[in-house]
Order: structure tokens, then sequence, then C-alpha cells
């Protein structure tokens, strides 16, 4: 099987997500574009944190955080930022997976 062939927009692979007040969240999106010739399965991996919540809730979540893109198509993926306390210390970089395929790219936020 050939190598999965994909592009993510931003292009740049980062996704600020800015300030956001307490209690309050912001959501954001890339897109993965599948420039494969076959469907691709996928799993977002996170391979490095910052700083966590203090209550233990997750600071960013992914939806969908895996599943399948179909030859020559684009996924859209929600990124949620909410954050429980004041910090600029708060990042996430996660690994675009390939599932029973090699890793081929990298998300950074």
């Amino acid at each position: 099987m050939s190598s999965p062939e994909v592009k993510l927009l931003p292009e740049t692979g980062l996704l600020n997500c800015g300030g956001v007040l307490l209690g309050e969240y912001i959501e954001k999106t890339f897109t993965i574009q599948n420039l494969s010739n076959f469907q691709l399965s996928f799993k977002l991996v996170s391979k490095a944190k910052g700083i966590q919540n203090k209550q233990g809730s997750q600071v960013f979540s992914y939806i969908p955080s895996e599943g399948k893109i179909q030859a020559h198509k684009t996924l859209d993926v929600k990124v949620i930022f909410r954050p429980d306390r004041v910090s600029e210390n708060f990042y996430e970089v996660v690994k675009l997976l390939f599932v029973n395929n090699s890793p081929h790219k990298f998300f950074k936020r």
C-alpha cells in the first residue's frame, strides 16, 4: 500500500486559540485533506502538553479525535479550548497517526 498523503489547513500546523475568559471556551477548526487514492483511518494522539486544568478536565478536546477520510475528501476537526485558570502555558502537540500506516504528520498547537 502507498504511503498516505495529506494536507493540513492551516498549512503551518499551528492553531492559535488566543485568550479565553475564565468559565468560557473557544472553538477553532483545522482541516485534514486526504490527497491519497484510498481511504485513510486516523487518530489524533497527544505527544506533549503544557499545564493542565486544575480540576482534571481536558484543556483541549478534538471532535472527531479519530475516524476515516475518504480518498480526495476533507474532514474538519473542531478544537475546543476550555481552560479553568489564567495562563499563557496552555498548549498541546498532537500527532496525526494513520491507523494501519506509519505516523505521517504532526499538528502543533
